[in-house]
């Protein structure tokens, strides 16, 4: 065979093999669709059923949901919009002003990622108890009485708030760190003030930050359970777990309400949201810092009370009830020992699944234009934004109606599959960007040397992708050790989490434990969070 007929072989057989990767490629895509929108497939199912075999409970079906749904938006925009200006204000104090100790201010305003909302709110309610509560023996010796037990819109908003405004202020940050600084230098020397340069120059380029940062908390506010529970706040996530037997039609519908609302929010934040090619973006390099001037007293004593609110207040009922345990020696650390190793275990086989699962998928949606591959990675965003009690009754639903699998049912291996489910999108974004951050010279380099598919990805594609694909499955870590509503619902009999314990020790009064078990879930949380945000954003 001549040369030049054995090099049109070898294009023959590259094209032939693409074409069969693509194909593949193709087809997984579709499974994948397919997998991550049964539960939305479950909740249509269930609302048509309902609605023939509940006909006569429609009349108050309107009484059941009109307010809870009302309630559910109000909650989700006004949380978002102050949570917008919560993360962006300290965003820009810790990047563009010359406050001191900007590393310390940093890590203190992330780790409140770490601390689940109902955890939070839980050291809240401590706080205010007479005997212990740093709020209530504070302000007794002002003379003040604080109230006891706290119910409505007015604590789930500043809990959520609190515990949710990271999400801004690590988006907002790292656009602030990448920013060219030039712009406010000429706002300065054209003789602009600080206010003026902020609102006319800064602000626009923050915009599509803040509204994905925005975004994601009114995301995280739909599927909120454990808050807005505990506060005895009435909204949809509320309705679905607490009608998920008596009144499927009512659980289904609200189901659904939730669904079509997370996904426009996700096609919105796509269409509008942050863009990674941005012209004005530079290297991290030292920014404009604006002299706070006389207004350094104000700043600080802000920045500390967010410290006060976030991380003292409930950290301090914790501490309190796990010191009280101590002394009276009812905690028994074997088992928390035991409790914490398993939480951490599931955590991880739960990222490592998930992302073989996610990285091919990622492949199709990153390089597909295709209706396939923007459907596949709609129904894996949706995902989060499903609340966990939906995707547990999806789950148990499809499990039980698919011949062969009944066996599953409240297993260990159905469990991770929620995880996977609730928390694909984290591994897909992830992986995409550990696949975007293959040079495409480096591609090409390796394809002219003949190397096959396989060969290309263990030598090339695979160390490159490593540190991406390895905060995939610390996200998904993460997220897992602090879910609660899937986990209360599926997990197999006498199998507890961290999060489930502590939701169940704090229904049972068992304060001692609630703070032992809280500590550590932050403790635990605060270290994966400053390893896999605040360290990767400081490069």
């Amino acid at each position: 065979m001549s040369g030049s007929s054995l090099a049109q072989y070898r294009r023959y057989n590259q094209t032939q093999m693409k074409h069969r990767i693509q194909l593949t490629l193709r087809t997984y895509g579709v499974l994948i669709a397919c997998f991550f929108s049964l539960p939305f497939f479950y909740l249509i199912y269930r609302t048509f059923d309902a609605w023939q075999t509940q006909s006569n409970q429609l009349d108050n079906f309107s009484q059941n949901i009109t307010n809870p749904t009302i309630n559910t938006i109000a909650l989700a925009i006004s949380v978002s919009v102050f949570a917008a200006v919560l993360g962006t204000y300290l965003a820009w104090v810790t990047i563009r002003t010359n406050i001191r100790l900007k590393k310390t201010f940093t890590t203190l305003f992330i780790i409140p990622l770490a601390i689940p909302t109902y955890v939070g709110a839980l050291g809240y309610i401590g706080s205010l108890n007479p005997q212990g509560g740093l709020i209530a023996r504070s302000t007794s010796l002002l003379g003040v009485d604080t109230p006891t037990r706290i119910r409505g819109f007015w604590p789930a908003l500043l809990f959520l708030v609190l515990f949710t405004y990271p999400y801004v202020f690590m988006i907002v940050r790292a656009k602030l760190k990448r920013m060219n600084p030039e712009l406010e230098e000429s706002g300065q020397l054209l003789g602009h003030s600080k206010f003026q340069i902020f609102t006319k120059i800064t602000l626009p380029q923050l915009k599509a930050s803040i509204i994905s940062g925005a975004l994601i908390v009114f995301l995280y506010c739909l599927s909120e359970y454990g808050a807005v529970q505990l506060l005895g706040y009435d909204t949809l996530t509320r309705v679905i777990y607490t009608n998920f037997l008596s009144n499927t039609f009512v659980s289904s519908t609200s189901s659904i309400f939730l669904a079509v609302i997370a996904s426009l929010v996700i096609i919105y934040e796509r269409r509008y949201g942050v863009r990674t090619t941005n012209n004005s973006d530079h290297k991290i390099t030292e920014s404009v810092n604006t002299n706070l001037g006389r207004f350094a007293i104000l700043i600080y004593l802000s920045l500390l009370t967010t410290i006060i609110m976030t991380l003292v207040i409930p950290i301090s009922s914790f501490i309190y009830w796990a010191f009280r345990g101590y002394s009276q020696a009812n905690i028994d650390w074997i088992e928390i020992s035991g409790l914490t190793v398993r939480t951490l275990l599931t955590g991880t086989i739960a990222g490592l699944v998930t992302m073989l699962i996610i990285v091919p998928a990622a492949q199709f949606t990153l390089h597909s234009k295709k209706f396939s591959a923007k459907t596949a990675r709609l129904s894996i965003l949706m995902g989060y934004a499903t609340p966990g009690v939906v995707i547990a009754l999806a789950i148990v639903f499809w499990n039980l109606r698919t011949p062969g699998f009944g066996w599953l049912y409240q297993t260990y291996p159905m469990l991770i599959i929620a995880y996977v489910l609730h928390f694909g999108s984290l591994g897909l974004g992830s992986a995409e960007t550990a696949l975007k951050a293959v040079p495409d010279s480096l591609k090409e380099s390796a394809r002219l040397l003949n190397s096959s598919n396989l060969q290309r990805w263990i030598k090339v594609h695979i160390p490159i992708m490593r540190p991406g694909i390895f905060s995939g499955v610390g996200l998904v870590l993460l997220a897992t050790i602090k879910e609660l509503p899937a986990t209360l619902k599926l997990a197999p009999t006498g199998f507890s989490t961290l999060a489930t314990d502590i939701f169940s020790a704090s229904g049972e009064g068992f304060d001692a434990k609630t703070g032992v078990l809280s500590l550590i879930l932050i403790a635990v949380s605060a270290v994966l969070t400053w390893f896999l945000v605040l360290r990767n954003q400081e490069k």
